[in-house]
């Protein structure tokens, strides 16, 4: 059974948003800030899990300061700004959101020591809490499973590993079975998924409260 000391939770988030990438509907920083702050907190306050926030357009996060002290055993930020880095110069001019997002799911494990100790590490969109993910891990053993894939296997808000299979499932290059870049991230993740075979655990469908979708004018009640 699966301890949330295990487990490592990755929130993406982008504050203020590179306007040329494609599938933009929430624009306004401190709209996009506060849901990540709300969000961010909800997981802190009703889960154990380890937090790592990951932020890639330079934004403050002020706000989640003193949650930085309250849970400085199980809570990270980890903030850059995607276009001074020099190792992200080849998604300046990629307009694709899911790419940037494997860069930065690839950059907050490099530097985060709560991501490198866990055992399994899930990436989360950070606009949605799963109020039940918790319990549920609580239940499982995958300790034979490489990759944990959403319910749905055309989306990937949701998207998890053993440690041992991190650079398999969360390869920051965005490619095809062909080898080609792909800028649907979501085919990238099915694709990666089908090669794994059996080694892929599938989680359920999890409930969740209604949560605007960033690129999409449409709510999420599920992951």
């Amino acid at each position: 059974m699966i301890s949330p000391n295990d487990v490592c939770i990755i929130l993406t988030a982008t504050i203020c948003v590179n306007p040329d990438k494609v599938g933009l509907v929430q624009r306004n920083a401190e709209e996009r800030r506060d849901l990540y702050v709300k969000r961010t907190m909800q997981w802190l306050e009703k889960t154990k899990f380890k937090i790592v926030l990951v932020e890639n357009s330079g934004a403050n996060m002020n706000a989640l300061s003193n949650a930085l002290e309250i849970y400085k055993d199980r809570f990270e930020i980890v903030s850059y700004c995607e276009r001074e880095l020099e190792d992200a110069k080849y998604l300046e001019n990629d307009r694709s959101k899911g790419c940037s997002e494997l860069f930065a799911i690839q950059y907050s494990y490099k530097i985060s020591n709560l991501a490198k100790e866990s055992q399994f590490i899930c990436k989360v969109t950070a606009r949605y809490f799963i109020p039940d993910l918790e319990k549920y891990l609580s239940e499982q053993n995958l300790d034979k499973y490489v990759a944990l894939a959403q319910h749905d296997p055309n989306r990937c808000e949701l998207v998890g590993c053993n440690k041992k299979g991190f650079n398999e499932v969360f390869y920051q290059y965005a490619l095809d079975k062909d080898g080609n870049r792909q800028g649907h991230v979501e085919h990238v993740y099915k694709f990666r998924m089908t090669r794994l075979g059996d080694k892929v655990f599938r989680f359920p469908e999890f409930k969740i409260e209604p949560t605007l979708r960033g690129g999409v004018d449409r709510m999420y009640i599920t992951i």
